[in-house]
Order: structure tokens, then sequence, then C-alpha cells
């Protein structure tokens, strides 16, 4: 249940480097949180530690999006989205969440949100709340029905899933908090991670080159279109000469050959092309997979760098520190600690499920560039046989569409290589 508290229309201001943290139960209760947390909050440790997070709920919010929250969480998902919470005194503060589990303990981190997607974000959940208050059915129904038109909005946003527009989202926001960090000459001494710690190098290298990688995704992702309309090309090409040969009798028996040749090149085309669907959208898919986990994993570890650097110099004895903060330090980053264990499995899986999709996709990126030199051997063919045969007009001018449809795959396939190669040179 929300405080009643005199609402303020007022932010509470709180840096672009900085980070909430908070472990609650399954429940949802607040077992720690760290300094920010409470500052920002403006809550002292006793009047929030073992109270349920929605102390800090703000009316503002839409049930939906808890909603979402709760989904994700009960399925062990990761889940990351724009949240508005009230403060003790009234005012707000908005903040990106980004939250995952361990065990049946729920591990939140939180930064300040500063994107172009934020304000479009803000207007949207103001509508959402307004179609839940209007909504005039059960409040359970206008939760529903609020989470519908939520994916609609997405969809009308360009995200076909909520986990497309989180993962946007989050690397957008990550890249700020990471750059006002850079910014400020933070020195950061990652603890140490034992056997991780050439996981935990490819992790901080993937996520410096992230926007580099989806872009990669994307190159590979925007192509396919092109190769699905192969298939119907080489078809047309294939019948059409076929038939201008046929009319040619005895003369075009050649000409007939060069049209087969044609045909069984498309259909090994097709058939390999058949898998273009399910090898694009597995690497997309663990682009995204990657994506999630560098990002989280890297917030997991700039706060165990700040726990490491608060237990160094804070003066607080551990009874102190479980007054002010519910937990030990020594105990948060313990804690921390193995989420940021499970976030870097889970980065090294969807890692090497990258790199074996990038790998079957360079080899069929190799097959095609085999193809089309066979269709580019089919074009000098035809063209030399029919420049010795009268009235063969119209099938040189569809065997020039051959050469077309070479030449564009051709650039295709170059591009495609480079995007392939690039990705590849990301994660090794």
């Amino acid at each position: 249940m929300v405080n009643k508290i005199n609402l303020i229309d007022e932010s509470r201001q709180f840096d672009l480097s900085e980070r909430f943290f908070s472990i609650t139960d399954s429940r949802g209760v607040i077992e720690c949180a760290n300094d920010v947390f409470m500052r920002v909050s403006e809550y002292d440790p006793d009047e929030i530690i073992d109270k349920p997070h929605n102390i800090i709920r703000h009316p503002d919010m839409p049930r939906c999006v808890f909603y979402l929250f709760w989904e994700y969480l009960k399925q062990g998902k990761v889940i990351g989205a724009y949240v508005k919470n009230l403060a003790k005194d009234g005012r707000y503060y908005w903040v990106y969440a980004l939250v995952s589990s361990l065990g049946d303990r729920h591990i939140s981190i939180r930064i300040k949100p500063s994107s172009d997607i934020f304000p479009i974000t803000k207007k949207l959940y103001k509508e959402l709340v307004e179609h839940e208050n209007n909504f005039s059915g059960n409040r359970q129904d206008a939760m529903m029905s609020a989470y519908e038109l939520l994916n609609t909005r997405l969809n009308e946003l360009g995200f076909s899933t909520y986990d497309e527009f989180m993962n946007a989202s989050l690397r957008v926001e990550m890249s700020a908090h990471s750059n006002e960090i850079q910014k400020q000459n933070t020195s950061l001494n990652y603890p140490k991670q034992g056997n991780n710690a050439i996981v935990v190098a490819r992790l901080i290298r993937v996520f410096a080159k992230l926007d580099q990688l989806v872009e990669c995704g994307l190159s590979i992702k925007d192509k396919q279109s092109s190769f699905l309309f192969i298939d119907k090309e080489l078809h047309s090409i294939a019948t059409n000469t076929k038939f201008r040969a046929a009319r040619l009798g005895s003369d075009g028996k050649s000409l007939c050959v060069v049209s087969d040749e044609i045909s069984r090149t498309r259909v090994s085309i097709g058939i390999e092309i058949k898998r273009l669907n399910k090898d694009i959208s597995s690497i997309v898919s663990a682009i995204t997979g990657a994506t999630l986990h560098s990002s989280l994993g890297y917030l997991q570890l700039l706060t165990q760098v700040e726990f490491k650097n608060q237990k160094e110099n804070s003066q607080m004895k551990v009874a102190e520190q479980q007054v002010n903060f519910g937990w030990s330090l020594d105990a948060m980053s313990k804690v921390l600690s193995k989420c940021s264990d499970q976030s870097l499995n889970d980065f090294s899986k969807e890692i090497r499920r990258l790199s074996r999709s990038l790998n079957e996709f360079s080899e069929f990126i190799s097959f095609i560039a085999r193809m089309i030199q066979v269709l580019d051997f089919s074009y000098v063919t035809g063209q030399s046989l029919s420049a010795s045969i009268e009235s063969t007009n119209e099938f040189r001018d569809i065997l020039a569409g051959l050469k077309i449809v070479a030449s564009r795959t051709t650039k295709d396939l170059n591009e495609l290589r480079k995007s392939v190669s690039v990705a590849i040179d990301i994660i090794e």
C-alpha cells in the first residue's frame, strides 16, 4: 500500500553516476539497502528495513509495470524498467531499475535515467495510469487491460516485445551511466574474480562495444528480406529462360542447359535460405542476451567496487553497518558477488551461443557466395551461347536479370562478412 504522503511535484536530486542498491525477500520486503537509497528516499534505516518495497511506490506508477516485474522474477528472468518512486517528504525520483533473483531473494540496482527513451516512457506511464484509473471493471481487469495497452504502445514505437524495449532502454541508460563514471576518472579496481578473471575482462570489453555489436545484429537482420527475395527472382529467371529457349527448338538446346543450371542453383540456394530465419533469429537473440547480461554484470561489478571502497574507507563497525544498511557491507558484497558469478555465467553462455551462431552464419555466407559464382558462370555461358543464335534478344534480356541478382547479392554478402567479422572481433 502506498504511504499517505502529501505529494510534491518536485524531483529529488542525485547524481548520474550514483547507484541505488537493495535486497528484498521473495515477498518484496527490504532486507538491506545502501546509503544512496536511504539518502534519496529520505527514510531512516529503521523506517525502511524490514518494510515492503512498496513503501516508496508512487501513485503515478502503472500497476501493470509491477505486474511485469513479478512475472519476470517468478520465471527467474532479469527485468529492467523505469520506475517513479516516492520519497518520504512527498517528492519523487525516477530510476531505471534492473532486478535479478538469487535463490529466494531479489537484488535490485537502480541508476538515474537520462536517455531520449525516458520522456517517452513518462508519457506512456501517464496514459497507462489514466487507463487503469478510468477502467470500468475491477482492479485486476484494469491492470491487465493496461498491460495490453502497454504492449500495443510499444509495438507502435517499433518494439515487438517488452524484451526489445527493455534491452534498448537498458543499453542507452547504462551507456550514459558508464560515460559519467569515466568523466569522473573514477579508479575501477574490480574485486578479484579468480577463475572468472578472463570472463570479466571479456564482459567489460563487450559492454564497451555494445552499440557496435547491436549495430552488427541490425545490419545482419536488415539483409534478411533481400535473401528471401532471391529465390523468387531466380525462379522467375529460370522459368522464363527455359520458356524462351524451348521456343528456339533445336537451336535452344544449349540454352536449356544454362536454364537448368540456374534452376538447380536456385533449389540449392532455397534449401539454405530456409534456415536463414532461424540463423538470424539466433544471432539477434544471442546479441540481446549478451546486451542484458553484460549490462547487468557490469553494473554489479561497479557496485562491488563501490562496496569494496566503502569497506576500506568506512570507520563504521559491523554492528553500525547493520543498523545503517540492514546488513553489513561484507554481507551485501558476498550476495552481490554470487549474483555477479551468476551474471558472468549467463553472459558466457550467450557469448558462446552468439559465437556458434555467427560461425554457422559465416558458413551460409560462404555457400551463397559459391552459388553466386555458379550463377555468374551461367550468365557468361548463356550470353556467349546466345550471341551465336538468332532471335535470342529476349533470352539475353532475361538473363541480364541474373547479373543484377548476382551483383546485388555479392554486395550484400560483402556487407554481411564485415558485420560478422566485427561481431566476432568484439566477442572473442
